[in-house]
């Protein structure tokens, strides 16, 4: 774990069996394509996507399999808008759309943030009116939601460009930080 952590456990292992993580990410990509609301019912499905996103090569992972990739982010949309709930969006008095492009493979998503509302949607996809774009590889995008990468940090130190207002995605940091503590563990 580096000092970018934002406090997930280092180890993993324990949530490992003897699948490979490839096949286990296709096989929740396929229970996702069949389940609504599959991450509300049970949330140890979202644990198991990130953490498996974080384990692999996820830039590899998109491109040999595009729609199961897809499906995981669609999983991994449902957990941000179900951790909306509980997140504290205050720090943003309006609406903001900030879209991750990974700039080394297809991956792609956007979250609309009302912060009057107190809700967050988005998508597989890249947000044309975009406030705020942020690009970097794909495993530091899975990061940065997963709260595995500190964004002040990783901002510094050049693993992510942003286009687009600072000010603005710096107000996202707090909304992001408190987004990826309430996602399961």
């Amino acid at each position: 774990m580096t000092d970018e952590s934002a406090g997930r456990p280092a180890d993993r292992s324990s949530t490992q069996d003897h699948e490979p993580m490839e096949t286990r990410l296709l096989s929740l990509a396929e229970r996702g394509r069949r389940t609504d609301g599959l991450v509300r019912e049970h949330p140890e499905v979202l644990t198991a996507v990130v953490d498996g996103l974080l384990q692999i090569d996820t830039a590899v992972f998109v491109g040999e399999h595009p729609e199961a990739a897809d499906q995981l982010l669609e999983l991994l949309w449902d957990g941000l808008r179900i951790a909306a709930v509980e997140a504290d969006l205050d720090g943003l008095s309006s609406r903001v759309t900030v879209s991750f492009v990974a700039d080394d493979c297809s991956l792609a998503g956007h979250l609309d943030i009302d912060g009057d509302a107190g809700t967050i949607t988005g998508g597989t996809d890249q947000a044309a009116d975009s406030d705020v774009i942020i690009s970097a590889p794909a495993d530091v995008l899975v990061g940065l939601l997963a709260g595995d990468l500190d964004p002040k940090l990783g901002f510094m130190r050049g693993r992510f460009t942003i286009d687009g207002s600072t000010e603005t995605a710096m107000a996202l940091v707090p909304v992001l930080d408190d987004l990826s503590e309430q996602l399961p563990v």
